[in-house]
Parts: structure tokens; C-alpha cells; sequence
């Protein structure tokens, strides 16, 4: 019979750098703060870039609006000539600001304001049921406008982006609805 002897010695040595550990985690920290400047950073260019473009071109999607806005009030018009009962008018008070008017009871006007300053386009209904009546009216509702991907800037309507037609006529229909 044979007997081994057999002994090991195993040593095992851990390096262990307190400050590369903190750097490696302070890093890291570093690097998502970085990070999240950048964001912030594109996101006021961004913003800015936005606030350009509206100042350029919602100028002519206003006029654009406010016309497709007449052309309607005068189709409608033209369409129920003679009959008071139907008849409404679009009145330019300024170059921001127009007002459609149902003439006769109930009278219905529309008021709406372009506001550069605010990027918006407010608007309000105002109705009088009859000469005795006081003035009933809704809020003041408002347009925003909305630069899209493609540097083209959209009218905005509960979260909806909306051609000039559209916005013309769903601005219109209130107006044109009390004309039954």
C-alpha cells in the first residue's frame, strides 16, 4: 500500500482600489448628468428653433385662415341671398382680429384674434337669444400652433392638427347652426 502526502497551499490576493471604485460609480453619474444636459440642451434649441418658425410663418397661416373663413361666410351668403333669417356676415376689424355675425335672432357672433406674441389664436361665441336677452358666451378657446416635423406650422385643436378647411369650417358651424 502507498500512501501520498499531499499538501497545497493556495493564496489568493484581492486588490482592492477604494478611489477606482468611487470613480468608476461617479463616473457613471457623470455620464447620465451629461446626458441629460445634452437633452435639455436640444430641447431649448429646439423650443427656440420652434418659437422661429412661428414667428415666420404664422403670419400667413393666419391670412390664410381668416380668408378661408370669409369664403365660406360668402358662399353661405350666396346660397340663402334674401333670407334674413340666414343671413350672416364676416367683418375684418383689424389685421388680427375678425368677428362672423348671425344678424337676426338668435344672433350668434364669432370673435376671433390672431396673437403672435402668445403663438395662439384665440377665439369666443357670443349669443343673444332675443333684443331682451343678455349675452350668453362661451370661454375663450384657443388655436395653438404646432411645427411639424417637416418645418410646416399646423393649427392645433385639442390636440389635433387641423387644415385651414377644417378649422374654418368647425370654427363656422356654431355660427351656421344657429341659421335652423
Amino acid at each position: 500500500m502507498l500512501n501520498f502526502s499531499l499538501s497545497l497551499k493556495l493564496n489568493i490576493s484581492l486588490r482592492h482600489d477604494n478611489n477606482l471604485a468611487m470613480n468608476d460609480w461617479q463616473d457613471d453619474i457623470a455620464k447620465s448628468l451629461d446626458e441629460i444636459d445634452e437633452t435639455r440642451r436640444e430641447m431649448q434649441q429646439l423650443q427656440l428653433h420652434n418659437a422661429e418658425v412661428v414667428k415666420q410663418k404664422a403670419p400667413s397661416r393666419w391670412r390664410e385662415l381668416s380668408a378661408a373663413v370669409e369664403r365660406e361666410v360668402k358662399r353661405w351668403s350666396d346660397k340663402f341671398q334674401g333670407r334674413n333669417e340666414r343671413a350672416v356676415e364676416f367683418v375684418r376689424l383689424s389685421d388680427t382680429h375678425f368677428a362672423v355675425r348671425k344678424l337676426y335672432f338668435p344672433q350668434v357672433r364669432l370673435d376671433v384674434e390672431f396673437r403672435l406674441e402668445a403663438e395662439v389664436i384665440n377665439y369666443q361665441y357670443t349669443r343673444h337669444e332675443s333684443a331682451n336677452s343678455s349675452a350668453g358666451s362661451g370661454g375663450l378657446l384657443s388655436l395653438e400652433f404646432l411645427v411639424g416635423t417637416d418645418n410646416e406650422v399646423y393649427l392645433v385643436r385639442e390636440r389635433k392638427a387641423e387644415s385651414i378647411q377644417d378649422a374654418s369650417q368647425w370654427l363656422l358651424m356654431p355660427v351656421f347652426k344657429a341659421c335652423q
